[in-house]
């Protein structure tokens, strides 16, 4: 089992993720050397390399090169480089130009100048005494996770990379929609970077001045979008739903768009590990049999490189991992006509009820208001009929709304929660779209993609849409999740219409669940064992019915305390799952009973952190 790790430069919660091999593996002195190297142009890179203490096999050894995160340095990468030299792969770690204690100044991700380092960086790799230079491998996140993509898009001769939590199409990461991603706007707050003067000047003057058109262009230009189809390198692409920088939708299309053996993986955090040690394990697993097989030409874990199995989606409430092939993109991309089986669309009007499942029947109009550096009252609409459970599938959804706005700038920003029982909520997807110039003496109409997502919504939960028109001068960390934007440069009262020629409404994809075998009508009361068992975060509970009754669902400590009460209502005949969050309650064992008005059944679970 592999680990991830994470760090975070204030302010700017800029994250480095990285993988450990565990302790398991048998102790060796592992040889480390720092080592500072010259560029084509005169910069000196600090860097170091590892080599095992073992003799080469009879190939040489095999190679990864590992490239930290922004405001990072080579020693975020030390013990993950020396602990891999143990498994038998040499290591070489920098800190990228501008960076650490590296010259230069940091002038883009792909710039020309950064481009040579990382190209001078695997040729060096390759020079290592006894390694394999056909066996060699770029692994990063973040930052890190940039370069180790640009490695292939490029062509710079490595077997095989390993891309956390990033994706080259930079536009749509920090561009999209004409607003730009508010971490993005912020990065020169850090000093740990020394930032090129005219990178630095033309990101503050945009800021100033509220034009991102020269930095839009510029993202567009430094993007690797349009070298996506000629990639060969096998690419092992790993993702989180809500990242604060990258859309998880622009790495699916990318992802999309590469012609060699390939896979991807997406969870539900931030810019970030899972929080799940399960999908943590998941994910350190295929990393480990990825570099194996590609680096070490295993063939006993030639199946992370199948592509019936190259797209997993972890659902964020469940937990569980949906694997999906690389032909079956109308499940996991974007829809297809015909739909994959058992695969709908929904379609969700807005209206002055909320979310309805069918056209509103009058014509209408909502507001909400947004003041320069407070941010925006939010329209709350929430999904009423709810017939659930709704299970959201990864293709991506889309809004189609009618807005205008009094301002010569607005936005409208969409953020989906899964509302729960008892009030909390959980983040589902989010998308934004800002108009500039705007004609207030006509109506816009915006179309534009929801971030993807995997999300089961339960029965006893709802969906929920709330509305703004921009943050404030900080993001809400329990609201603003993903790739929250800058808000408008001036006030404005947005107005959204609904009804007649003026239909807003808002497609989603979701999966058949309630006319298979996943959800089969019971033919007894039925409490079935939690799971996950044990269980660290949240674990699911079915019950099932074959006949109505009122049923009351609670939980217990050891010592018969109750301490939560999952539902207490009326229940047709059907099976049931529901969600235990445990929140702040101490590990241990649990007893969650059922109580109907003739049975009551208990189970044990087990919580463990």
């Amino acid at each position: 089992m592999i680990f991830f790790t994470r760090f975070f430069s204030v302010p700017l919660l800029i994250t480095a993720i990285t993988i450990l091999i565990p302790s398991y593996v048998p102790a060796q002195d592992v040889r480390v050397v720092d080592t500072v190297l010259t560029m084509s142009d005169g910069i000196k890179l600090d860097a170091f390399y590892v080599l095992p203490a073992s003799l080469p096999p009879s190939g040489r050894y095999p190679a990864i090169l590992y490239i930290h995160g922004f405001s990072g340095n080579k020693n975020n990468n030390r013990s993950l480089a020396a602990t891999l030299a143990r498994q038998g792969y040499a290591g070489v770690a920098y800190s990228v130009r501008g960076q650490g204690k590296s010259e230069g100044e940091f002038d883009f991700f792909t710039s020309k100048n950064l481009r040579g380092d990382l190209q001078a960086m695997i040729d060096f790799t390759k020079s290592l005494p006894d390694v394999n230079p056909d066996r060699v491998a770029a692994y990063g996140a973040s930052q890190g996770g940039i370069h180790a993509w640009m490695a292939a898009a490029y062509h710079m001769g490595v077997r095989a990379v390993v891309s956390i939590v990033a994706n080259g199409r930079f536009e749509e990461n920090w561009a999209m929609n004409n607003a730009v991603n508010w971490l993005f706007a912020t990065t020169l707050m850090t000093d740990r970077v020394r930032f090129a003067p005219l990178v630095r000047d033309t990101i503050r003057q945009a800021i100033k001045d509220d034009n991102f058109s020269l930095i839009r262009s510029k993202l567009e230009e430094y993007s690797t979008t349009s070298l996506e189809k000629s990639v060969s390198t096998p690419t092992l692409m790993l993702v989180s739903y809500y990242d604060q920088y990258f859309n998880p939708s622009s790495a699916l299309r990318q992802f999309y768009n590469i012609s060699a053996p390939r896979r991807i993986v997406l969870w539900p955090a931030g810019h970030s590990a899972p929080s799940d040690p399960s999908q943590q394990a998941y994910i350190n697993d295929v990393t480990e049999r990825w570099l194996r097989y590609w680096l070490k030409d295993d063939p006993s874990v030639k199946t992370v490189a199948s592509p019936d199995s190259a797209v997993v989606m972890f659902n964020a409430t469940t937990g569980k991992p949906h694997v999906y092939s690389l032909s079956n993109h109308g499940a996991w991309l974007f829809p297809t006509d015909p739909l994959p089986p058992r695969f709908h669309r929904i379609r969700l009007f807005i209206s002055e009820d909320g979310l309805t499942r069918t056209p509103p029947t009058k014509e209408g109009y909502l507001l909400t208001s947004y003041l320069r550096g407070l941010g925006s009252n939010a329209l709350t609409l929430a999904l009423g009929s709810f017939p659930g459970p709704m299970f959201i599938v990864g293709t991506m959804g889309k809004a189609h709304l009618v807005t205008n706005g009094q301002a010569s700038t607005y936005q409208i920003n969409l953020l989906f929660f899964d509302k729960q029982g008892d009030g909390s909520s959980k983040p589902v997807t989010r998308a934004h779209y800002q108009v500039r110039n705007n004609d207030r003496s006509i109506r816009d109409i915006l179309e534009f993609n929801l971030n993807t997502a995997v999300h089961t919504v339960f029965f006893q939960h709802t969906l929920e849409l709330n509305i703004t028109g921009g943050m404030g001068l900080l993001p809400n960390p329990t609201f603003d999740f993903g790739n929250a934007v800058l808000g408008p440069s001036v006030n404005s009262i947005d107005t959204i219409f609904y009804g007649g020629d003026n239909m807003s409404y808002i497609d989603m994809y979701i999966y058949d669940m309630t006319t298979s075998d996943d959800f089969p009508t019971p033919k007894s009361i039925t409490l079935a064992q939690n799971f996950p068992n044990p269980f660290s975060a949240s674990t699911i509970i079915y019950v099932g019915l074959e006949k109505p009754d009122h049923v009351t669902l609670s939980v217990f400590d050891i010592m018969g305390r109750k301490v939560r009460t999952l539902f207490d209502d009326k229940l047709d005949n059907n099976l049931y799952p529901f969600v235990f969050d445990p929140g702040n309650l101490p590990d241990g064992v649990y007893i969650y009973q059922l109580s109907t008005s003739t049975t009551v059944l208990r189970k044990k679970m087990t919580l463990r952190r």
